[in-house]
């Protein structure tokens, strides 16, 4: 169940023990394939109610059924939740997933990801673009060599975005960030 992978993977972020890096490493390569039980469950509840109310009469809009979500989805969720923890770990495996952390930091990417049915998830990408500024804040702690000037520089431009939310955590993260600076070759 993708699903319970995401939830797992938000999870294991807060868990120590001897395979979570490596639980976390095949999370963030999964392909988001399964059923996902709850909300088969809940459509079909949605499906019931709605016949209910078109017998009854009443009308039933469109926004009442939940959405099924595609394969695609969940493996985007699953993967930034994998690479989130990884980071937040400080975890060296995070460095097969920095094009993924780079992509997380991109809004514009974000909001072509995220948007169903003509509408930009903007609490999913907000909460994705949180995600992974804190995890490279913890990331640059433990494995300043990871953080490197392209993921910077993504930072450096979420400073000047217009929500404040958003803009505030990268001027915290971009704090972090300067007292690691990049390491001269």
């Amino acid at each position: 169940d993708p699903q319970i992978r995401h939830h797992a993977a938000i999870a294991l972020g807060f868990w120590n023990g001897n395979r979570v890096e490596e639980l976390l490493d095949k999370l963030a390569q999964d392909d988001g394939q399964g059923k996902p039980v709850i909300v088969e469950a809940s459509v079909k509840e949605a499906k019931a109610a709605a016949q209910e109310a078109k017998q009854a009469g009443k009308p039933v809009p469109q926004s009442f059924l939940p959405k099924a979500r595609s394969p695609e989805h969940f493996r985007r969720q699953i993967r930034y939740q994998a690479v989130t923890a990884l980071a937040m770990r400080g975890s060296q495996r995070t460095e097969n997933y920095l094009p993924l952390l780079q992509k997380m930091l991109d809004v514009d990417h974000l909001m072509k990801e995220m948007t169903f049915d003509g509408k930009v998830a903007e609490g999913m990408v907000q909460a994705t673009l949180m995600g992974a500024m804190r995890g490279t804040a913890k990331l640059v702690q433990k494995q300043p060599k990871l953080v490197d000037a392209s993921i910077r520089q993504s930072i450096e431009k979420l400073t000047k975005h217009p929500n404040s939310t958003i803009n505030t955590e990268a001027k915290t993260t971009m704090l972090v960030l300067n007292k690691h600076p990049l390491p001269t070759k």
